[in-house]
C-alpha cells in the first residue's frame, strides 16, 4: 500500500476538497486497486473467503490476527442498554453494571449484572433474560459464570412490592434445564400464582431421567418467597405458590432426581386473604406441592433444610398421593408459623408437613411447626419397608396413618422411629410398627398398631375443665383387621393435661375397643409405668374388650374413683392382669362389675389389707374362673371389712416371736362376699432363721 501520490493530492500526500482554483484530489484506479488487494489479501490469509453482504470480514480477521481484540470491553448501564447494542463481533466481552436502570438512586447499589460475551455461532438461542440475551441485530450475547445461578441475574428484584413471578420461573426453568443450583440472595420476591398464570413450576424443563433442582438462600427470614396479597381469593383451593407435577406414566415419564430447598422462608401470605365461603376453597391452597399418578416413576430424594413456613392457607410442604414413589424425604430444621385469623380451626385445615407419597425413608428432625399430617394409605411397592424418623421436633400435631394393602392382616411395612419430640396437642399413630422414645405427647383419642413401643415418655391427656372429663389412651381394633393391634409401654407416666383438676374427674386414663373375639381384641403392656393419682381411674376392662397387662407399675386413682373396672359388658371379650403394682397412690376400689364368661381378671402380687380395696356389684357371683389369681393380702387377722373373693388369701403381716420360734398364720376365703367367709389355711412355727 502506498499514500496517494497524484498531483492534485496535498504535498504531504492527502486528500482534498476542490476550492476556488484548486481542483479536487483524484483517484487512480492504481492506488484503489492496491489498497483492495491489501485489504482483501489480509482477510484471505486469516482464512475468510471474500463476501460482498458480508461487511464485517476485515473485522473478523483482525480479531483473528490479534486475539487481544477480544479482550477490549464494552461498558453498558443495563440489560436494556446491552439488547439495544448492535455491530458486536464474536467473542467480543461486554461489561453490564445493573439489570435495571436507575441503581444509583438504590440504597443496595446496582443487582444483577455481570460480564458477558458474544457467541456469534450460536444464531438459534432464545432470550432467556438471564444468562442468553439477543441483541438489536440478532446477536446472541452470553452471561460469563462458573458455578451457581443467582437469581437476581433474571431481573429479580426482591423488593417485595415488584412482581417477580417471571423472573423466578425463567431462573427456575434454566436451573433445571442446565441441571444448575439456584442462589436467592437476600430480598422479599413476590410471586402471584393467580396473576402470573399459576404457579412456579417446578418440572418444566425435565428431559431426562435424574434431573431436579437445588434452591437455596441467606438465611430464614432473609430470603422470602411471599406470595402477592389476595393472591388466593380466586382460584381457591388450586393456588399454589411452587408446584411440581410428576409426569403422567401414559406420555413423558420420567424419574424424577433430588429436589433440594434450604435457608429461605416461604410466605403464604393468607393474612391479605379475605376468609373463603367455605373451608374446602383454601384446602389445596399450598405453599409448594410435589404430585403425581398411580405409576408414575417417582423421585429420587426430596428435602428442606432451614426453612421457614408462614401464614399457610392449605399446606405448607405437600408430597402426594401416596401412590407416587420417593426414594428419600429430609425435612430439617423447618419452622411454621401461622397468623391468629388462620389459627384455632377456623381455616387452614391442612399440615405444615403433608406427606402421602410413598417415601422409602422419610426424616423430620428440628421441625418447630403446628400440624405433622403423614398419611401413605399403601406402599407403591408392598413388599418394600418404609422406614419414618422423627427427631428432637416440636409439632404441636403429629398423625401417622397407614390404611392399605395388608394391614388387615397384619402386615404393614411402615416402620416409625420416634424420639426426642415434644407433641401438646394431639399424637395419633394408626397401621405402622415401630417405636417412641424419650418424648413429651399428647394423646390422640385412638391408637391401633402392629407392634408399638413407648419408652421413656410422658403421655398428657385431655382435660375439659368445663365437664372435669379425662379422654384417656384409646387403644382399639379396627372394623376389618383380622388381628389385634398390640402396643407396649415401658417406663412411661400417664398424666392429666392440667395444673388443677376438679375433684371429680370422669374417664379412665387407658380404654379398650369394642371387640367380641379376644383373639382380635387390642393388646396393651404398661411396665414400670406412673398414672397420675387425680383420675377417677386407671382402665375400663368392662365397657371396652382387650388385653391388658400392668406390671410394676404405679397406679393411681383419686378417692371415690375406680381404679380399675373389670367385667364383660354387651359380650365384649376381657383379660385384665395387674401384677406387682404400687397402689400407695390408688384411691379407688379394684372393681368387677358383672359375673360373665366374657373376661378374665388377675391381680398378681402382695399388697395390705386396706391398700388394696374390691368391690363388685354382685360379689358373690362372681366366679374362680373369671378370677383364677387374687393378690396375696398381708394383715395379722381375716378382713373384717371390704369385698372378698372366693380362693384369696391372707398372711400375717407381722408374725408373733415367742423365744427363738416365730408363728406364722394363713387364711383362705371359702365364699365370696364382705367381708367373705374365712377360714385357716395353716399355722406353722418356724425358727427365726427359717
Amino acid at each position: 500500500m502506498d499514500r496517494i501520490k497524484d498531483a492534485t493530492a496535498t504535498a504531504d500526500h492527502k486528500f482534498q476538497e476542490a476550492s476556488g482554483s484548486i481542483p479536487a484530489t483524484r483517484l487512480r484506479a492504481l492506488w484503489l486497486n492496491g489498497m483492495q488487494e491489501e485489504i482483501a489479501s489480509f482477510i484471505e490469509n486469516e482464512g475468510i473467503g471474500l463476501s460482498s453482504v458480508d461487511l464485517t470480514q476485515l473485522r473478523q480477521a483482525l480479531d483473528r490476527r490479534f486475539p487481544r481484540w477480544r479482550n477490549a470491553v464494552t461498558k453498558v448501564d443495563n440489560i436494556t442498554d446491552l439488547r439495544a447494542l448492535t455491530g458486536l463481533v464474536d467473542g467480543q466481552r461486554i461489561s453490564v453494571t445493573s439489570y435495571y436502570g436507575g441503581w444509583a438512586a438504590l440504597a443496595e447499589g446496582p443487582k444483577g449484572g455481570g460480564e458477558f460475551v458474544v457467541d456469534a455461532s450460536d444464531t438459534t438461542s432464545a432470550d432467556d433474560g438471564g444468562v442468553i440475551f439477543v441483541t438489536a441485530d440478532g446477536v446472541r450475547v452470553k452471561r460469563v459464570f462458573s458455578g451457581d445461578v443467582n437469581l437476581r441475574w433474571f431481573g429479580a428484584r426482591g423488593n417485595g412490592t415488584a412482581d417477580d413471578t417471571p423472573p423466578v420461573k425463567s431462573a427456575v426453568f434454566y436451573c433445571i434445564t442446565n441441571q444448575k443450583a439456584l442462589f436467592a440472595p437476600s430480598g422479599t420476591y413476590i410471586i402471584k400464582p393467580k396473576t402470573d398464570g399459576g404457579p412456579v413450576y417446578l418440572n418444566k424443563g425435565i428431559t431426562a431421567d435424574g434431573m431436579g433442582l437445588t434452591m437455596y438462600g441467606e438465611g430464614r427470614g432473609k430470603t422470602i418467597f411471599k406470595e402477592g396479597d389476595g393472591e388466593t381469593e380466586a382460584g381457591g383451593r388450586f393456588t399454589t405458590m411452587f408446584y411440581c407435577w410428576l409426569d403422567d406414566p401414559a406420555t413423558n415419564a420420567f424419574r424424577y432426581g433430588s429436589f433440594k430447598f434450604s435457608d429461605m422462608t416461604f410466605d403464604k401470605n393468607g393474612r391479605s386473604n379475605a376468609d373463603p365461603p367455605t373451608l374446602y376453597e383454601w384446602e389445596g391452597a399450598h405453599i409448594i406441592k410435589f404430585q403425581g399418578l398411580a405409576g408414575t416413576p417417582g423421585i429420587d430424594a426430596v428435602s428442606f433444610e432451614r426453612i421457614e413456613l408462614i401464614d399457610k392457607i392449605g399446606a405448607g410442604i405437600v408430597l402426594g398421593p401416596s401412590d407416587v414413589q420417593c426414594r428419600s424425604l429430609t425435612i430439617k430444621d423447618v419452622q411454621s408459623r401461622v397468623h391468629p385469623k388462620l389459627d384455632g380451626g377456623a381455616v387452614g385445615q391442612k399440615g405444615c408437613i403433608e406427606v402421602a407419597i410413598d417415601s422409602a425413608l422419610t426424616v423430620i428432625e428440628s421441625a418447630n411447626c403446628r400440624y405433622s399430617q403423614i398419611e401413605p394409605t399403601f406402599p407403591y411397592d408392598a413388599a418394600r419397608r418404609s422406614n419414618f424418623k422423627l427427631r428432637d421436633s416440636n409439632i404441636d400435631i403429629v398423625e401417622y396413618t397407614y390404611s392399605g394393602t395388608g394391614v388387615q392382616d397384619g402386615n404393614s411395612n411402615i416402620f416409625i422411629d420416634i424420639s426426642g419430640l415434644t407433641c401438646q396437642t394431639k399424637f395419633l399413630l394408626r397401621g405402622v410398627r415401630g417405636k417412641v422414645v424419650n418424648s413429651t405427647v399428647k394423646a390422640a383419642t385412638e391408637f391401633y398398631n402392629h407392634g408399638l413401643l413407648m419408652d421413656n415418655c410422658t403421655i398428657l391427656l385431655p382435660y375439659d375443665s368445663g365437664t372435669f372429663a379425662v379422654s384417656g389412651l384409646y387403644f382399639n381394633t379396627p372394623a376389618g383387621w383380622n388381628v389385634a393391634s398390640k402396643a407396649k409401654l415401658n417406663n412411661c407416666e400417664i398424666l392429666i393435661d392440667a395444673d388443677t383438676v376438679d375433684a371429680t374427674t370422669t374417664g379412665y386414663m387407658v380404654r379398650g375397643g369394642l371387640k367380641t373375639v379376644l383373639a382380635e381384641a387390642p393388646v396393651a403392656e404398661f411396665y414400670n409405668c406412673e398414672f397420675d393419682p387425680r383420675g377417677f381411674g386407671v382402665h375400663d376392662a368392662y365397657s371396652t374388650g382387650g388385653n391388658f397387662t400392668f406390671d410394676s407399675c404405679t397406679l393411681g386413682s383419686r378417692s371415690g374413683g375406680r381404679t380399675f373396672l373389670a367385667g364383660a359388658y354387651s359380650s365384649f371379650q376381657n383379660r385384665l392382669i395387674v401384677k406387682h403394682c404400687d397402689v400407695a397412690n390408688a384411691q379407688g376400689e379394684f372393681r368387677v362389675q358383672q359375673a360373665a364368661t366374657g373376661y378374665e381378671f388377675r391381680v398378681e402380687g402382695r399388697y395390705k389389707v386396706g391398700d388394696i380395696a374390691f368391690g363388685s356389684n354382685n360379689a358373690a357371683a362372681v366366679l374362680p374362673a373369671q378370677f383364677p389369681v387374687k393378690p396375696l393380702l398381708m394383715d395379722d387377722a381375716v378382713p373384717a371389712s371390704g369385698i372378698h373373693f372366693l380362693g384369696q388369701r391372707v398372711e400375717n403381716i407381722s408374725p408373733t416371736v415367742d423365744g427363738n420360734n416365730m408363728l406364722i398364720s394363713g387364711w383362705v376365703a371359702t365364699a365370696s362376699g364382705s367381708p367373705g367367709t374365712w377360714q385357716t389355711l395353716y399355722t406353722s412355727t418356724v425358727s427365726p432363721a427359717t
